[in-house]
């Protein structure tokens, strides 16, 4: 079946002529991904960058307005639409690269689409030394920047088991952040608690982490109590994260019975480094809403949970349109087409929820995931997403499968 997205650009291009005009370089906008600019007024500049490098890249663009219609422009950008009777909040569409995606419900004059490098690289290492300190087990994490707007990227700071292998333990850990470097051992007694922890540059160490028969110090972080999970949702769990100017490794291990975890002391660590706590809470299916405070760097400093956000949904019609059904008090919505496999094939970030969704992306998904996402500031008018990716205390999701066609 047609897509609805396909009838609307068919039948745009026959009432309205796309006004799109290539431009010199446009003035200096900063170089991330998000909103820019004053509120739409009947023109929109837009970049399409290699999120990493910032180098301006090649994209087949559509802009759609409120109604509808349907505005196109391709080659090499940047681009800039200019139609006084564009209807905001307005939808930009990227196509020609290796994952489709969107920004919907804009309301600003400039806009920066940052696409992504696809794929991730693999980490594996040797950690030696750790029954001579007590340890019944390990788990290693790679210390990796980690992204709430996409909704595959957040796991990229989750620790690994390492296996016996000899004297020591080895460990593999997929899909991370290209340049990732730094691994972080947790040593777990019998009963899972964390007893212990080893750090090292893997291109200084060759790729094995002798534990010091001195361990690093350590200190404990009280959790406090979590809210009242929202309807559907229980089994709260919570585990602290290393954090550094690099990114985030998650510290799995069990809280003792007083609500307590272990974490490294920050004195001796490079790259600006402080503490994450993180609470869950998941119900049926894959949905869970998550809290989370961070830029801790004193026991001191932990403090009330935030509230929990409700978990979002969407429904999907039969030619792949998706109306969201939006969280209270999220700022913004990021909306993943998966394949079968679990693998993100398009995207789209919603900054305002009442928009409509006219973005139907023709790729091989079986499944969406919705996320509700809080972040200080975001708006449709101005939207720094790396900025917002730092304010992030909260977001929930839920996966919605699509409708066989």
């Amino acid at each position: 079946m047609t897509s609805l997205w396909y009838k609307l650009a068919a039948l745009a291009l026959l009432v309205v002529a796309a006004a799109c005009i290539p431009t010199e370089p446009l003035p200096p906008l900063a170089r991330q991904p998000g909103l820019y600019g004053d509120a739409f007024a009947g023109s929109l500049d837009i970049e399409v960058i290699d999120e990493p490098t910032g180098a301006q890249m090649s994209a087949n663009v559509e802009v759609v307005d409120a109604t509808g219609r349907v505005f196109t422009g391709g080659g090499n950008g940047p681009y800039r639409f200019e139609d006084a009777a564009l209807v905001p909040p307005l939808s930009v569409h990227v196509g020609g690269i290796a994952r489709p995606q969107a920004f919907i419900g804009i309301a600003s004059s400039r806009v920066v689409i940052g696409v992504a490098r696809a794929g991730g690289l693999r980490v594996s290492g040797r950690v030696v030394g750790a029954e001579t300190l007590g340890a019944s087990a390990v788990v290693v994490g790679v210390v990796a920047p980690i992204s709430f707007v996409r909704t595959d990227a957040l796991g990229r700071g989750a620790p690994v088991p390492c296996v016996l292998d000899g004297d020591g333990c080895v460990f593999g850990i997929e899909d991370t952040a290209e340049g990732a470097d730094t691994v972080v051992a947790t040593l777990h007694d019998g009963a899972g608690a964390a007893i212990g922890f080893g750090i090292t540059s893997l291109s200084s160490s060759g790729g094995v982490l002798v534990l010091p028969s001195v361990p690093i110090p350590t200190l404990s972080l009280v959790l406090p109590p979590t809210p009242t999970p929202p309807p559907g949702l229980s089994a709260v769990v919570g585990v602290p994260g290393l954090a550094s100017a690099s990114g985030v490794v998650f510290l799995a291990q069990a809280a003792s019975a007083d609500s307590r975890v272990v974490v490294p002391a920050l004195s001796g660590l490079a790259g600006d480094p402080s503490w994450w706590i993180v609470a869950e809470a998941r119900g049926v299916g894959e949905a869970r809403s998550v809290i989370l405070q961070r830029g801790l760097r004193e026991p001191s400093a932990v403090g009330a949970w935030p509230a929990w956000l409700e978990v979002p949904s969407a429904s999907i019609d039969a030619d792949g349109r998706v109306t969201l059904l939006p969280s209270a008090g999220a700022t913004l919505h990021a909306i993943d087409w998966l394949a079968a496999s679990g693998a993100v094939v398009a995207s789209a970030l919603v900054v305002d929820a009442a928009a409509p969704i006219y973005f139907a992306p023709a790729v091989g998904a079986t499944a969406i995931r919705v996320r509700a996402i809080d972040a200080v500031d975001a708006s449709a008018s101005a939207l720094s997403l790396r900025a917002a990716e730092h304010t992030v205390t909260r977001f929930a999701e839920s996966t919605i499968a699509i409708p066989p066609r």
